[in-house]
Formats: C-alpha cells, structure tokens, sequence
C-alpha cells in the first residue's frame, strides 16, 4: 500500500499556509527569534503563488469530494500579516466556492494578541490552534511587545474569547526538559 501511494500523482486537499518566520516573542526552544526573524520582513507568502495552490488544492477537493482545507500556520506568528491572512483565506473560500465544495479554515498562533484580533479571528475560523507553553511560571515564551512579560494571561484572554465565541480550540505544547515532570499542570 505504501509502494502504491508513494507511486501515485501528489494531489493535495489541503492547502497549508506558513506565512513567514516573523514572530513577537523570544521562546527559548524556536527557531523563529525576532532577532533573526523581524528584520527579513519581505519574506512573506506572495498571494499570487497562493492563488495558484488554491487552484490545484479545489480541483482535487472537487475531485474527490472533499472539503477544501484551509490552514494557516508554521513558522511564526501569522497573525502579524492580519490583512495577508484575511486575503488568502477570502481566495480560498472564493476557490472553494468555484469548484462547489465546503470550506473550512484553521490558524495555529501563540495567542499572544489584542481582543480585537481574536473577535475577528474567530468570525473567520472555526478552529484554532493555540500554543501552550507550560505553566505561567515555566517563563519559557516571553513577549517583546507590550512591555515583556510571561504570555499566559494573554493566551487565557484569547482562549475564552475564542472559546465564547463558538471556535473549537485545539491546544500545543511545547515539552521541554524544564517542563517534562510538570505534563499535568
């Protein structure tokens, strides 16, 4: 089965989005530190090679009678580009729409964000992907934006505004060495 599958035509359902490697905070384990991530700022998704993907991914959904699969995540913190992720998912649903399949969208995010931003996070997506990086005093994610600090109020604030707003939640962490024998916390 696995010789087969590897021999068939790559038709993907799914289409997921890394936006860039930009992010606000300074976790000690990622790879995407602002310091090496904020200054490169025009590495960022063109949404013409997204449209295009957007192309292949619904002519496979309509295919195979799938939903179109919108998923934003990777890298870093892609609601830094909030009007680029608001368009790609605008061309996705529009794509989905033209080959007549349902669409749904996830984004993955640190959490670490204004109210607003969730409201209008959760009238777009109806599953979100938070991270949670151990307990608050774990201090392992630190902000860089407003005024520094550990990010697990933050990340609870998002948490229960998206929750009350009806998005299904979907929670990551990050086990590191400090916080392997704290799992349960």
């Amino acid at each position: 089965a696995r010789n087969q599958w590897l021999a068939e035509e790559y038709r993907p359902e799914c289409l997921t989005a890394s936006l860039s490697n930009r992010c606000t905070l300074r976790c000690s384990y990622c790879f995407a530190a602002p310091e090496r991530t904020m200054a490169r700022s025009s590495n960022v998704l063109h949404p013409d090679a997204f449209a295009a993907a957007a192309e292949l991914v619904g002519r496979n959904c309509a295919d195979k009678g799938r939903t179109f699969q919108f998923v934003c995540h990777g890298g870093g913190e892609p609601t830094l580009h909030w009007d680029l992720v608001l368009r790609l998912a605008a061309i996705s649903k529009t794509v989905a729409a033209r080959h007549g399949v349902p669409w749904s969208g996830y984004i993955a995010t640190t959490g670490v964000m204004p109210l607003k931003r969730a409201r209008e996070m959760a009238a777009v997506f109806g599953r979100v992907g938070l991270s949670c990086d151990g307990p608050p005093d774990n201090g392992r994610c630190l902000s860089w934006i407003s005024g520094g600090g550990i990010t697990s109020g933050r990340v609870r604030r998002t948490a229960l505004t998206l929750k009350k707003a009806g998005v299904r939640l979907d929670l990551r962490a990050t086990i590191t060495p400090d916080t392997v024998s704290r799992q349960a916390e």
